[in-house]
């Protein structure tokens, strides 16, 4: 089997493994006897079970990043990054969104993968930032406070989705959300074209 299609099965295995039992109920041991393959297949291609772990957050990460990247475009709403977000959610299996909050809360208390994830939340909340309309707010801090909000907006939503999914619907929510970020966005232009009269 070539390396890469080894790196991918182990990929797989621990992530259902992850999944089904956590990351701390799962052991190296488990992942190579499901995968069908040797610990040394597995310390070839990763140095720990923090490593795998690492592996599968950026393989996540790149898919919302890429993503983004696909609605960052001058003039964004942040609807424009909501309904990203929810199209992704959508393609998830509720079950498994319960458990990988558990596996990201795991995940947040080892110090490479905290560093990383922190990077990656960073990078989009710039990203989301410089393509913002100026309408949104009228300095680069405002617009900046705007994205860091909308992320955090969503991700309440999708922790409490998963934890209790018939009291949260999420559609609605983001629906309502929108409305209320464009009515700020218009008493904001109002008030500013007061000023300028």
């Amino acid at each position: 089997m070539p390396a890469e299609q080894r790196q991918k099965q182990l990929l797989g295995v621990a992530r259902k493994l992850f999944l089904k039992k956590g990351y701390r109920g799962t052991t190296v041991e488990e992942i190579v006897r499901k995968a069908h393959l040797t610990k040394g297949a597995f310390y070839y291609h990763f140095n720990s079970k923090e490593d795998i772990l690492l592996a599968i957050f950026k393989e996540t990460s790149e898919r919302f990043y890429r993503a983004f990247e696909a609605v960052s475009k001058p003039g964004a709403r942040p609807n424009d990054f909501l309904m990203t977000l929810l199209s992704i959610h959508k393609a998830s299996n509720l079950a498994e969104s319960r458990n990988m909050v558990d596996i990201w809360t795991q995940g947040t208390r080892i110090p490479k993968i905290h560093r990383y994830l922190e990077k990656r939340h960073q990078q989009g909340i710039e990203m989301f930032t410089d393509c913002l309309d100026r309408s949104y707010g009228r300095t680069r801090k405002e617009r900046r406070e705007l994205a860091i909000f909308t992320f955090s907006f969503y991700e309440g939503l999708a922790v409490r989705k998963a934890r209790w999914p018939k009291v949260v619907d999420i559609e609605s929510q983001l629906k309502l959300f929108s409305r209320l970020v464009e009515t700020l966005r218009q008493g904001e232009t109002a008030k500013g074209k007061s000023h300028h009269n």
